[in-house]
């Protein structure tokens, strides 16, 4: 459970750098630059710790690789969720997910289980709810709900494919994070390209290389703590603990004055708190 607190730590970290650096380049043009550095700092971990010592098998290769389309894809989704909808939205969307993989895997759980859930989920929302008209953001289209539904498939689907990889034991994570981010840099180019080449895209390079090395830093060590953490535990307890990312990053970025947080959505964070005290204690 520790793993999966880090790497929500690391999420918010890089949520903030995100929101920093965005403002300088297309988002998309922003994920396939940070993924040359993602995927160089994967591949000489993986060459120092790894070696030759993998046994590859091509089935479980593919199933890799359409779990980083399918992450990908929900990336890619959440960014233009973003650009349409808001937090508290996207929050909402984050819960079912959470709820799903409860359904999912919690047959015989008890009424504690499910009175300590909708205890998180009533802090969660309260939470974001809050910080939504402190923010006075509000959702732009109805596109931003279909958006963000379609991203929370396609992560939902990714997470199970993962934890089922990842409870084979065959492949160590930083190797499969290491894939993820090829998988990041390939498609993530070739949209690029293709996108300017229609003019929908204008390359430049608003930023330096020691920029991209520092925001590439989190989310190395948010993926690979997150996929730690998810082999340990289960689905259902990364997606749960997962909920903490936007608060962490709301509060770190107030930290920063990059956004503003109301005192009365901390009454938010303590009650889902409680919720999780209740459920794993």
């Amino acid at each position: 459970m520790i793993l999966l607190f880090l790497s929500v730590v690391f999420f918010s970290i890089n949520n903030i750098l995100w929101s920093y650096f965005v403002t300088f380049n297309n988002p998309l043009l922003l994920i396939s630059r940070r993924a040359i550095f993602t995927t160089l700092f994967y591949t000489l971990v993986c060459s120092v710790t790894l070696g030759g010592r993998l046994q590859i098998n091509p089935f479980e290769i593919l199933k890799i690789l359409s779990i980083c389309i399918l992450g990908f894809s929900g990336l890619v989704l959440l960014v233009k969720g973003f650009s349409k909808g808001n937090i508290f939205e996207y929050s909402i969307y984050s819960l079912l997910l959470t709820y799903f993989f409860a359904f999912y895997q919690s047959k015989n759980a008890n009424s504690l289980f499910w009175i300590s859930l909708i205890l998180i989920s009533c802090g969660f929302l309260y939470f974001f709810w809050t910080q939504t008209a402190v923010s006075k953001s509000k959702g732009k289209q109805l596109s931003g709900h279909l958006y963000f539904l379609s991203a929370h498939i396609c992560f939902g689907a990714a997470t199970i494919f993962q934890f089922q990889i990842l409870r084979l034991n065959h492949y160590p994570s930083l190797f499969i994070a290491g894939i993820q981010e090829v998988c990041i840099l390939i498609l993530a180019n070739i949209i690029v390209l293709f996108l300017s080449q229609h003019k929908e895209i204008k390359i430049e390079n608003n930023l330096k290389t020691w920029h991209y090395f520092v925001f590439a830093l989190p989310i190395c060590f948010a993926i690979f703590f997150g996929f730690e953490g998810l082999k340990k535990t289960s689905p259902f307890d990364g997606s749960l603990i997962g909920l903490y990312t936007p608060i962490v990053t709301v509060i770190i970025g107030s930290l920063f004055k990059v956004n503003q947080f109301d005192l009365k959505s901390f009454v938010g964070l303590v009650i889902m708190t409680i919720g999780i005290l209740l459920l794993y204690l």
